[in-house]
């Protein structure tokens, strides 16, 4: 996802779309359990319903953990913000000489990465959590940014 914005580029990372089936299993889970707590003093439905309030509260801990981190690229730094916006990481003056993006598959999940060099070594790696598309970045990169060959 991306928006323009005085020459700045925003980047926000995606979250799976596995984590909104997580949620409602949860909300469904707290129906159920709200009907049949109708039958007092068991225990279980007091342990199954703290376990589904956790559950909750972890899906959605997972969404704005992945909701938090976006990459702002500039042509006079690169910076990371939080959820709203704020300043996290601050990297000024960056010449960017080198930058690589991949992707890879694992366990049903695809992971977005991206390396950038300076002076053909790594300057910093961002990895899945700030990278939502990457095709985006690499065009950015390549409209602003001179390279110097390919860096493997």
């Amino acid at each position: 996802m991306e928006k323009e914005k005085n020459s700045t580029t925003y980047v926000q990372s995606e979250y799976s779309w596995t984590v909104h089936i997580q949620i409602l299993a949860s909300v469904v889970f707290l129906l159920v359990l709200f009907i049949q707590s109708s039958y007092e003093g068991k225990l279980w439905v007091f342990f199954f319903f703290l376990f589904a309030i956790c559950s909750l509260m972890l899906s959605f801990f997972v969404v704005f953990r992945e909701k938090m981190t976006r990459i702002r690229i500039e042509k006079d730094g690169i910076t990371l913000l939080d959820f709203w916006g704020r300043s996290k990481l601050r990297y000024p003056k960056i010449q960017i000489q080198g930058f690589y993006t991949g992707s890879f598959y694992l366990k049903g999940v695809t992971y977005h990465y991206a390396v950038f060099y300076r002076s053909n070594f790594p300057l910093f790696r961002i990895s899945d959590e700030f990278i939502g598309n990457h095709r985006e970045i690499m065009k950015f990169a390549n409209e602003n940014y001179t390279f110097l060959g390919e860096i493997p």
